[in-house]
């Protein structure tokens, strides 16, 4: 029995377990609160396999997580495993079932809370993170949705505690940074006032997390600070957690040493937030502490930001502490451009230096960059490229951003186009400059003339990729949001029937007036589109498994040895997996084949309790029992 559940919904990160739902968990028990956390998403990824094996590669293409038609066919195909968890849920018997909400994950998370609202209707379901923060101005929509009880807009933990009381007491209590029901009425108490000291938070509890699902079992998440210094106009996590708060590089120093301790094989550290070297006294005494003590952890900067302070000394102090990569969000090396988009830290910066002293320190630089920027001229792109043809050795990776310049609610731009000479009548990617110089396709092009030349200068490409692998469906999209149908059409014609998508079929049929038009998923419940039984057992029973899960279910039950089965199976496959491909590869296999077995035992579970009433010769019954396989 626990309080609340967390859940981590595809598609999301497998680099390592989620830090927010880590921290949250902790942040719950100091305050009384048992919570339970389910990366649903992780074990997805784990047993992954045919059509589905690249979904969690960005490189497979943008915005194929935000069709629902898209999740709706992952939800189904994979709805065993899924209805295996809301199954998990009920066991626990939780107050409050909370969702974590990104972009990414955000279409699927709405379509399994319908499923689990259909079975079990009586736990509260709260979501929050980015995708629901008050910016989206999404919240009277998702507020009358009857799967979603409650909105949280802020920073979780705080408001999670309280919103855990105000359900407990049912007294109607508001909530500061939580919106939520109650009898009809829709309680809201305004935005909540930040977490000011972050040293004062508790450290990340990940007892929760199988880490064997993520690609490397032996890395944890971290973070130096919350909210960003810089004011860059494109970007909305400044709205999100703003305002810019640090810890200490003590505090950060005493949790690295910490988690050490309870996970001994620990290597690696990710730092996860929005800018990780915003203080450099803090990140120098971080430096220090982890050199005195010499843990044998290596750690990265993933997002940090180019400023006059990251020069030799300090590359080989960090080099020293086991720092290893430094992700560099340069964007652009135009210095009025950077200006323009708010990038105040690199202002009077010399950053061809400040890039190449980091590799001759020997740690890893990657950069990342934008294309069509708002004030971005031919000229400035052409700068561009002859500024990487020129420092083309001052780093090691290039990251293109794959989404060129998209505009999300909350930032600077979003709020004020016109400020900015910025139209977003086609939306938050396909904006274009009200002199239509800057365009959708023009940033394409831009992209992939950049991508060709860091090939021809042997630079390694993040994704590995010349062109969006979606190409032809986000310009016969932005085609059709232009009302250029002519040009849709040579676009949809490209595209291989395979990849044509509910979503742009109905666009086609709206340009072409043929066929009937398919089911809007977005605009139906879930219910109409998914089988349903007279009870949750049997609707588990009767679901479909994925391609992995379903050469196992046809195991015939007599090959089966009687007791010890699981542990018979990991014998003999681990022997011959461990010839075949070596030993950390087997125990991957091994892994992902015992945590499909285990959803095999729930639906046996179901069926048992199905069939609890029959006569004992009752042939299913009676071959489950004497398999013991429950």
């Amino acid at each position: 029995m626990v309080d609340i559940v967390l859940l981590q919904l595809p598609i999301w990160g497998v680099g390592c377990p989620s830090l927010g739902l880590a921290l949250l968990k902790s942040y719950l028990a100091d305050n009384g609160i048992k919570a339970k956390v389910l990366d649903i998403n992780a074990h997805l990824y784990s047993i992954r396999g045919g059509e589905y094996a690249d979904y969690w590669d960005i490189a497979h293409g943008y915005d194929y997580c935000a069709s629902r038609d898209k999740m709706f066919d992952f939800y189904r195909d994979h709805r065993a495993l899924f209805l295996y968890y809301i199954d998990q849920i009920r066991r626990m018997n939780p107050k409050i079932v909370g969702c974590a909400c990104f972009t990414a994950s955000f279409e699927l998370t709405k379509i399994f809370l319908q499923d689990l609202r259909a079975f079990y209707p009586h736990f509260k379901h709260i979501v929050g993170g980015p995708e629901v923060a008050w910016f989206m101005r999404n919240t009277d929509e998702l507020i009358a949705k009857d799967y979603i009880d409650a909105i949280c807009h802020d920073e979780g933990e705080i408001s999670f505690v309280e919103y855990f009381q105000a359900v407990q007491a049912d007294d109607g209590r508001a909530v500061p940074g939580v919106v939520y029901k109650r009898e009809g009425d829709v309680i809201t108490a305004g935005p909540r006032e930040f977490i000011k000291k972050l040293d004062e938070l508790p450290f990340p509890d990940f007892s929760d997390f199988n880490l064997r699902n993520y690609v490397n079992p032996r890395v944890l998440p971290s973070y130096a600070t919350r909210g960003c210094i810089n004011n860059c106009i494109y970007c909305s996590a400044r709205n999100y957690m703003k305002p810019y708060r640090f810890r200490s590089g003590k505090r950060m120093f005493e949790e690295v040493k910490y988690l050490k301790s309870r996970y001994p094989e620990l290597n690696y550290i990710r730092m996860a937030d929005n800018i990780s070297n915003g203080n450099i006294k803090e990140l120098e005494t971080f430096c220090d502490l982890m050199i005195e003590a010499d843990l044998g952890v290596k750690w990265n900067l993933e997002n940090a930001v180019i400023r006059k302070e990251m020069r030799t000394p300090l590359y080989k102090k960090l080099k020293h502490a086991g720092c290893t990569l430094l992700g560099y969000g340069m964007e652009t090396p135009c210095t009025g451009l950077l200006r323009k988009v708010g990038k105040v830290l690199s202002k009077d910066v010399d950053m061809a230096r400040v890039l190449s002293e980091g590799k001759k320190a020997g740690l890893c630089i990657s950069v990342n960059i934008m294309f069509g920027l708002p004030g971005e001229t031919d000229e400035d792109f052409n700068e561009l490229l002859l500024w990487l043809k020129k420092n083309k050795n001052a780093f090691d990776v290039i990251n293109p951003s794959i989404i060129f310049c998209e505009f999300y609610p909350g930032c600077a731009v979003f709020e004020d186009p016109d400020k900015y000479g910025i139209d977003m009548s086609k939306g938050t990617l396909f904006w274009e400059t009200k002199d239509g110089k800057n365009t959708y396709p023009v940033r394409m092009e831009r992209f992939e003339r950049f991508c060709r030349q860091a090939k021809k200068y042997g630079l390694s490409n993040l994704f590995y990729i010349e062109e969006l692998p979606n190409k032809n469906e986000m310009l016969f999209k932005y085609h059709f949001v232009s009302k250029e149908y002519d040009r849709a059409l040579e676009y949809y014609q490209a595209i291989p029937a395979e990849k044509r998508t509910p979503e742009i079929n109905r666009m086609h049929q709206q340009i072409t007036r043929t066929g009937s038009a398919e089911p809007q998923m977005s605009e139906v419940e879930t219910a109409n589109f998914l089988p349903y039984h007279d009870s949750f057992e049997k609707t588990f029973a009767a679901s479909a498994l994925t391609d992995n899960l379903r050469d196992l279910e046809q195991v015939p039950l007599f090959r089966i040895p009687g007791s010890g089965w699981k542990r018979w199976i990991r014998a003999r496959v681990y022997l011959l997996l461990e010839r075949l491909i070596g030993f950390d590869a087997a125990q991957k296999k091994i892994n992902n084949c015992y945590s499909m077995m285990k959803v095999m035992d729930a639906k046996l579970q179901c069926l048992l309790e199905m069939n609890k009433d029959k006569p004992a010769d009752d042939s299913i019954h009676t071959a489950i029992r004497e398999k013991n396989l429950v």
